[in-house]
């Protein structure tokens, strides 16, 4: 793994540990949800300008897995 790499990987668990961090706070008085939220926002603009992506590793990587994927309803699961 490159140095490259290894850094888009830390910025990418840094934003999803933020969207936790914000999705425990929500509906919190003390700031925590919006401050959360702009921090996300703040390494989403370093990746998009290191990396020419917003997405992190497990957003591009599910897109990846689910690309050739189909809608089942629950009956056809059931079956």
């Amino acid at each position: 793994m490159t140095d490259r790499e290894l850094i888009y990987l830390a910025l990418s668990d840094a934003i999803d540990w933020q969207l936790s961090l914000a999705d425990a706070c929500r509906g919190c008085q003390d700031g925590q949800y919006e401050e959360a939220m702009a921090t996300a926002k703040k390494y989403r603009a370093i990746m998009k300008r290191r990396y020419g992506t917003r997405k992190t590793y497990m957003e591009l990587n599910s897109e990846a897995s689910l690309a050739g994927a189909k809608v089942v309803s629950v009956q056809d699961i059931k079956r």
